[in-house]
């Protein structure tokens, strides 16, 4: 893989939010976030490499998934951030698969974690 791949990322962010302006806050704020992140890891994001989901996550035959999925085919990007452990699929399954395939195309996978602190262990 190139150094110039390498650095490109995209972002995939998605919501299943109901009504049309609680959606675009989520993708918005999910968004600054993941460029924040992206930034500071030293990737750069193209604006045609930021694919915003509005719907349910299930399922392979979304829209904005499929085009990051083409991207990564193409070879136009080296990573993909997503935003939360769920943010390819919330299908856990599925999330794995579709890992696996961007991992076989050399994509690394990124997830930006919202709140770490969840994760870790309580002192005592």
């Amino acid at each position: 893989m190139t150094d110039d791949k390498r650095k490109k990322a995209a972002l995939y962010l998605q919501t299943s939010a109901q009504n049309d302006e609680e959606a675009l806050q989520s993708l918005d704020a999910q968004e600054e976030h993941c460029k924040r992140y992206a930034a500071e890891a030293g990737f750069e994001v193209e604006p045609e490499h930021v694919y915003r989901e509005i719907g349910d996550g299930f399922g392979r035959d979304r829209p904005e998934l499929q085009k990051l999925l083409q991207s990564a085919e193409d070879g136009r990007i080296g990573a993909v951030i997503v935003y939360g452990d769920d943010g390819l699929s919330e299908n856990d399954f599925e999330q794995l698969e579709i890992q696996r395939d961007l991992n076989e195309l050399e994509v690394e996978v990124r997830i930006y974690d919202p709140d770490p602190s969840e994760d870790e262990e309580p002192e005592g």
